[in-house]
């Protein structure tokens, strides 16, 4: 009888299902971000800022600019040594290996902001002489990054961030006397901006 009962477990045991395997999920790898910095310029007009140096092509990139402004040409590198050439006309970038133009204009960088940036990609950005515009792409996505030094007439220092394919900005990193933009910060720049563009007195 014992036989015929081990018989039976045995038989219970091959037909019971097998252990589900244990699911796997796939490793997701995360983008690598790129940080680029602008190593050549050319414009139409000569700047009374510093600026990157001319390169090679630059001057018959802007031509296509007729008389139309903003125009500049400029060549960038990525810390592993990529490089792009993109033209800046009116409102658009255009890129001269062929791929989709990038937007050139911010409608969200507005009121006080506006008055003390103007065009984010001018060089120096604003009125700082220390300001910088680097870019970080990671993937499909790209960011223009407008460092200031706090040496202009709103006092901004620290990053605006710009999405360069959308009319996204981030202020998050942005201050006027250690101030956040949206803690102060926005009545600070615009109070220094006031007084930057007040008559100078003239002493007699």
């Amino acid at each position: 009888m014992t036989g015929a009962i081990a018989y039976f477990a045995l038989i219970l045991g091959c037909n019971s299902p097998a252990p589900e395997a244990a699911k796997v999920s796939p490793k997701i790898e995360k983008e690598t971000t790129l940080h680029w910095e602008l190593i050549g310029r050319v414009t139409p007009n000569l700047s009374r800022w510093p600026d990157a140096p001319p390169f090679e092509g630059g001057k018959a990139m802007i031509e296509r600019c007729r008389e139309r402004r903003p125009c500049a040409a400029e060549r960038w590198r990525s810390e592993n040594g990529d490089l792009f050439d993109v033209l800046l006309l009116e409102r658009t970038l255009y890129f001269e290996d062929g791929r989709p133009p990038w937007p050139a204009r911010w409608l969200s960088i507005n009121g006080v902001l506006r008055s003390c940036m103007g065009d984010p990609l001018t060089i120096p950005p604003t009125d700082d002489p220390s300001g910088v515009r680097t870019l970080e792409t990671s993937g499909d996505s790209a960011t223009w990054a407008i460092h200031l030094s706090g040496s202009n007439s709103c006092g901004l220092v620290g990053q605006l961030r710009l999405d360069a394919q959308a009319d996204t900005i981030d202020l998050d990193a942005l201050r006027c006397e250690s101030k956040k933009w949206f803690e102060g910060g926005k009545q600070c720049a615009r109070a220094k901006k006031k007084a930057a563009l007040a008559p100078q007195k003239v002493a007699k």
